[in-house]
């Protein structure tokens, strides 16, 4: 299914940036339900919906959102998978599971993958999905503490893999710890956005993680 952009998508000119984000959601009813939402939430944009993950796969990283919110289940390739794929294009995109029940162990899955976070599909209000993505644009990762846990115990890092950084790479890593996004991460340090992402590339390569949450993380258990 071709993408489905939002009518709010249009809208340019602001004086402020708006954060834009894709949808991946295979039931109809439930991704026109997020797409509206969505739309109305202060400060985001909806630039695009899918109903499968090879839609997704073709079209995101062209338009590079500030965020995906990704159906764990969907028909042909998994979310899972779609989130490894997309990260790989894209290393700083922020992706957020949906999921239908808690399922620690396929949320687990994702959360190696790369997603940084989680919401439950039917149970989490338009309200508690806009907090949550305003937490993620600053730096947070909405999970539950039972999930959180289970990250932690996997991610324990010895300090012989930080040691494989550069110091500029550590210096990444610490904002990235910090809960700077990362356009401020590569103004801060007086970089090129372009050169933060190799950064970031080379600091998730290093440390054998596909994620922002992953590689912090392991900075925190240093």
């Amino acid at each position: 299914m071709s993408p489905t952009p939002d009518p709010s998508a249009s809208a340019a000119g602001t004086r402020h940036r708006r954060l834009t984000v894709c949808l991946v959601e295979d039931q109809d009813d439930l991704r026109l339900l997020l797409t509206r939402t969505l739309g109305r939430a202060p400060g985001w944009e909806c630039v695009a919906a899918y109903a499968t993950a090879e839609a997704a796969l073709e079209d995101i990283p062209r338009r590079k959102p500030d965020l995906v919110l990704m159906d764990i289940k969907l028909p042909g390739m998994n979310g899972i998978d779609c989130t490894r794929r997309l990260l790989q294009c894209i290393p700083e995109l922020s992706v957020v599971m949906l999921t239908e029940h808690e399922d620690s162990n396929l949320v687990f899955d994702a959360l190696k993958a790369g997603a940084i976070g989680y919401l439950l599909r039917r149970q989490d209000t338009p309200q508690k999905i806009h907090k949550a993505l305003q937490e993620v644009m600053a730096g947070g990762s909405p999970m539950t503490p039972r999930i959180a846990r289970k990250v932690v115990r996997h991610f324990q890092a010895d300090s012989a893999e930080l040691q494989k950084l550069s110091r500029r790479e550590l210096e990444v890593l610490e904002a990235l710890a910090n809960g700077w996004p990362y356009k401020e991460i590569a103004a801060r340090l007086e970089i090129s956005l372009d050169t933060a992402r190799e950064h970031f590339r080379s600091i998730y390569r290093k440390l054998g993680v596909h994620s922002r949450t992953a590689a912090v993380v392991k900075y925190l258990k240093k």
